[in-house]
């Protein structure tokens, strides 16, 4: 007797169906769910609708019972946002199927107990797997016991009884696979593991996902969720842990506050989690043959394209960024092959810690009216009493300054800086040809957070150092 088992879907209508799918091919005889089918993304009405037509056996997950106990006071906090959405998604026919789930279920096959179990007390009651193991043990008479909820696959003997975790289909954490289980059960319990590689449907899923309201009403939380799918790494987790250590420093009953500071967290999460991620943007550069300045100078100017990233992952060629631009991470610049001076400005920083030479970031702009800020960011950095400006950028039909560009002293460079942003500027239209002293700046700036929009990045810069030239 083959039975499927699958836990954890998340929303992930995709690899839902690719296990789906996939388990017709194996003739597997019965289907079970164990739990957390909804919340983390959109498309809620179809899977419930799919789970209830394949499912044999089906219980709550915590999810769920977050759902069923639906609290309407709670609906302007970031954090009840995801449920608030799929609550008041969720048509009436499926909101009833999940009152009429169990929270566990104890079923016989071939002369075997099995136990299906979310298993959300790991992490609550019990602080290891034993101690959840245990009390399993204690309250319920089984052989098998089926549980999800860490999204990390299992199989282990543990006093006499076979417990499984197929691991998540929908938002794996223990390798960017998505995975269910087919226990087979004739004279022997035998088990196998199905997996899929995330990489081959998440161009899809992530086109999707982006598109939906869901997405863009949830960004913070949607972003750290895709971002975990793509890794096979748990990102939920460890932003929670940041905004519950600071939570006690605001007022928790005020939305705006926790809103707020929810927004803060997240983009210290996300400034770190790109910082850290060194060794695969190490293996970028390696790949792009990318060992020396010139070698960046090259990538820079011939494989990377004018354009910039937004808020919803959208790319964006050949046009100016409006408010829905969001600074991209080195790692972003090097997938995407597009951004604006800020974006590339990141990648020149991220490859010049691996040298040990002094290295600076500036800022030009020139306020035409208040929310029209022309602006080019420059890279310098110091090497045999020289100071250099690396700029692959400057580059268009009717104006070229692009180039690796030497100089004895700081204050001849950004002299040369000057002159050629204003050149840029007026030749491409941006600027007037009649300059107001006044109205230009320079800032040196240190290194930003990532995902700032354009008027945050203005406000990183203006906290810097003003340079008068």
């Amino acid at each position: 007797m083959k039975i499927a088992i699958i836990s954890d879907v998340h929303s992930n209508i995709i690899s839902l169906k690719l296990a789906l799918d996939d388990l017709k091919k194996e003739k597997c005889e019965q289907i079970f769910f164990l739990g957390d089918y909804l919340t983390d993304g959109p498309k809620e009405n179809e899977i419930i609708n799919m789970i209830q037509k394949y499912g044999d056996k089906v219980i709550l997950g915590n999810r769920e019972k977050y759902l069923l106990n639906y609290d309407s006071d709670q609906k302007d906090f970031n954090n009840y946002r995801p449920i608030y959405f799929t609550y008041h998604n969720l048509e009436v026919a499926n909101l009833n199927y999940l009152k009429s789930l169990n929270n566990r279920e104890i079923v016989k096959a071939k002369g075997h107990k099995i136990l299906l179990i979310h298993g959300e007390e790991y992490g609550h009651r019990a602080n290891s797997i034993e101690e959840l193991f245990d009390e399993y043990i204690s309250k319920y008479d089984f052989d098998i016991c089926l549980f999800g909820h860490t999204h990390k696959y299992l199989k282990k003997e543990y006093k006499g009884k076979l417990f499984l975790n197929p691991g998540s289909i929908g938002v794996p954490t223990d390798t960017p696979y998505y995975k269910y289980v087919i226990l087979d059960i004739s004279d022997d319990v035998t088990t196998n593991l199905r997996e899929f590689k995330v990489k081959d449907t998440y161009e899809e899923l992530e086109k999707e996902y982006k598109k939906s309201s869901y997405y863009q009403e949830n960004f913070c939380w949607s972003d750290l969720i895709l971002r975990g799918i793509k890794d096979g790494k748990d990102y939920t987790t460890p932003f929670i842990k940041i905004f519950r250590e600071k939570l006690e420093t605001i007022d928790k009953k005020s939305p705006s506050e926790f809103n707020l500071l929810w927004h803060q967290c997240y983009e210290e999460f996300i400034h770190n989690y790109n910082q850290i991620d060194y060794e695969k943007l190490d293996t970028l550069f390696k790949e792009n043959n990318i060992k020396t300045i010139e070698d960046l100078y090259c990538f820079c100017h011939t494989k990377l394209d004018y354009g910039w990233l937004d808020i919803y992952g959208s790319i964006h060629y050949n046009e100016n960024n409006n408010e829905d631009y969001v600074l991209q991470s080195p790692l972003e610049l090097m997938e995407t092959r597009v951004g604006i001076c800020w974006d590339y400005t990141e990648l020149y920083r991220q490859f010049f810690n691996r040298l040990t030479l002094k290295k600076e970031t500036y800022l030009f702009y020139y306020e035409v009216e208040p929310n029209f800020w022309p602006s080019h960011s420059i890279f310098v950095y110091y090497m045999s009493k020289k100071v250099y400006w690396f700029e692959p950028m400057m580059d268009t039909d009717i104006f070229n300054y692009s180039g690796i560009h030497e100089y004895d002293n700081l204050e001849s460079l950004l002299k040369d800086a000057k002159k050629a942003f204003l050149k840029n500027g007026k030749l491409n239209g941006f600027l007037p040809e009649n300059i107001d002293p006044q109205k230009l700046s320079c800032y040196q700036y240190r290194e930003p957070k990532y995902h700032l929009n354009d008027q945050k990045f203005y406000e990183h810069a203006q906290n810097g150092k003003k340079i008068n030239i």
